[in-house]
């Protein structure tokens, strides 16, 4: 089943593009509004009727300014085909963008597919949580020299015990004298 995804609302015109045209240029006031209408209503509906009557209804303008505003320089910018006025330049934008959210959902599907993957293949710590942090944040967990230095510091720590051990009975001995 295809799915519903809604058309793009919008269409990017570069107006630099267009005022540089010298059929645009060269265009009244009116022909210029027709263009215009013609080119949103081809973005909604991909194309116009090419009948003068059916067009001037569609668009909500009378027969007799359709008919004397399209002219060979609003022309064009459309290609007639059979009984419709199309865009060349929006059919492109439209394939552009169609293509790009194609690619945007095929990468969308592949990063899902990796993500649920990784987290199949992820390997989980044992034992509890805490010993897992403890892990984690190196309070348990040491390197060879560290174990060999942690080693050597109670040692030291032990001889200073045995240490303060025999100072404190040769002071218990010197009081007894």
């Amino acid at each position: 089943m295809k799915e519903f995804i809604r058309n793009p609302p919008a269409f990017q015109f570069y107006s630099s593009n267009y005022m540089s045209a010298i059929q645009y240029r060269t265009m009244s006031l009116s022909e210029r509004g027709l263009m215009m209408s013609m080119l949103c209503e081809c973005w909604v509906n991909s194309y116009v009727p090419s009948d003068i009557s059916q067009l001037a209804k569609i668009l909500g303008y009378s027969n007799d300014e359709v008919s004397q505003s399209l002219s060979t320089n609003v022309m064009h910018f459309f290609f007639k085909d059979n009984d419709k006025i199309i865009c060349p330049e929006l059919i492109a934008y439209r394939n552009k963008l169609d293509e790009r959210l194609r690619l945007q959902i095929e990468g969308g599907k592949k990063g899902a597919l990796r993500k649920r993957e990784k987290e199949v293949t992820s390997s989980y710590p044992e034992g509890s949580l805490g010993e897992h942090n403890l892990i984690e944040n190196n309070l348990i967990k040491h390197t060879t020299k560290e174990q060999v230095f942690r080693g050597e510091e109670l040692a030291e720590e032990n001889n200073l015990a045995e240490h303060k051990e025999w100072i404190e009975e040769m002071d218990k001995a010197e009081s007894y004298f």
